[in-house]
């Protein structure tokens, strides 16, 4: 028998995991990856269908809402060059509990700010409540969705039209 420490969004609460062996915690990982790869197919498949962009942000979230444990809180913004529009959401108290429109240009609000520092880029921003940039509407216990622990890591991740590197829009992942 192997006890595998496992910590939760609190260092100082530990559990352990019982597991009859090493091959345990192996499986574990493997059956982890195997619903990310999961996910990131359905994305891809549900997403391939869309032709214009109305179908593709239904598309998206459509592919997301089965993950249930993997992304607990899920954001959908359309963007422009000043504003960005939530299409859709999963894992929010309320629609009122996620910001609708974030105006870019506000340089007081800091999710505005990230939001507006990926414009035209390709790589993920990676918010974290240990470093003070996870936004408070993001750091709750999701509805519904995850293990019941608050959030306490975030990506945004820009999305980007195959042709162009054009920002159409940003996924914004709570885990």
């Amino acid at each position: 028998m192997l006890l595998q420490p496992c910590t939760g969004s609190h260092p100082s609460k530990v559990a352990y995991l019982i597991t009859s062996s090493r091959n345990d915690v192996t499986n574990i990982r493997f059956r982890i990856l195997e619903r990310r790869t999961s996910a990131l197919l359905a994305l891809s498949q549900s997403c391939s269908a869309a032709r214009d962009r109305r179908s593709l942000w239904t598309a998206i979230i459509t592919g997301l809402s089965a993950f249930i444990y993997d992304l607990p809180l899920v954001a959908l913004y359309s963007a422009s060059e000043r504003k960005a529009h939530l299409e859709d959401s999963l894992g929010f108290q309320s629609d009122d509990a996620v910001p609708q429109q974030l105006e870019l240009d506000d340089l007081e609000c800091k999710f505005a700010c990230h939001v507006r520092g990926l414009l035209g880029s390709a790589d993920p921003l990676v918010l974290k409540s240990s470093d003070e940039t996870l936004p408070s509407f993001l750091s709750h216990v999701p509805k519904g969705r995850g293990f019941g622990d608050p959030i306490n890591t975030a990506v945004i991740i820009p999305i980007h039209v195959a042709s162009r590197s054009t920002t159409i829009g940003f996924l914004v992942v709570g885990m």
